[in-house]
């Protein structure tokens, strides 16, 4: 929930990572019938250049909040939120994770996308997978345009159109209005 910060040792001129991004949370039936799953988190393995006394700061994203969350802000690591005033089905995005120097990303694994809810089983609302270069769109079995789309790694993917989605930014997942 807070930002972590490593000093490269004396004679250290690189650091090999290996990270993985927050899954996404589920979707709550609500007053539905079905809640579907949250997107994985991302993984991602590089080896930074650094030098020695250089101070890097690592973010391990939030895991994404179930539906019925109250909370209208951003998990941790800037996964999206998903309650504006109706908080009884979708999730929370997870938190990207990543190592950070001069409030740049060097490395980051992307976080899932939250699940969604629906009346009918077909419906799958899933939450996309986070990672690669971009991340895994949403689904839904009820209509294509519902599901959010996944972000890139310099911009924030494109919300679905059920309940007016928001994008995303660069580092933030979107929300409904």
């Amino acid at each position: 929930g807070a930002d972590q910060t490593f000093t490269v040792p004396a004679g250290v001129t690189s650091v090999s990572v290996k990270m993985w991004g927050a899954g996404g949370g589920g979707g709550a039936p609500g007053g539905w019938s079905y809640g579907y799953a949250g997107g994985g988190g991302g993984y991602t393995t590089g080896t930074l250049s650094v030098t020695p006394g250089q101070v890097l700061t690592i973010v391990t994203g939030g895991g994404g909040v179930n539906g019925w969350s109250s909370n209208s802000s951003n998990t941790y690591g800037g996964g999206g939120y998903t309650c504006n005033s109706d908080c009884r089905y979708g999730a929370h995005g997870g938190g990207r994770s990543a190592v950070r120097y001069n409030n740049a990303d060097l490395i980051t694994a992307g976080g899932g996308g939250g699940g969604g809810s629906t009346y009918s089983y077909y419906g799958n609302q899933v939450g996309g997978a986070g990672g690669g270069l971009t991340g895994q769109d949403g689904s839904s079995g009820e209509s294509s345009s519902w599901a959010g789309r996944g972000g890139t790694q310099s911009a924030g993917g494109s919300g679905g159109t059920a309940n007016y989605g928001m994008a995303g930014s660069q580092y933030t997942g979107g929300h409904p209005t």
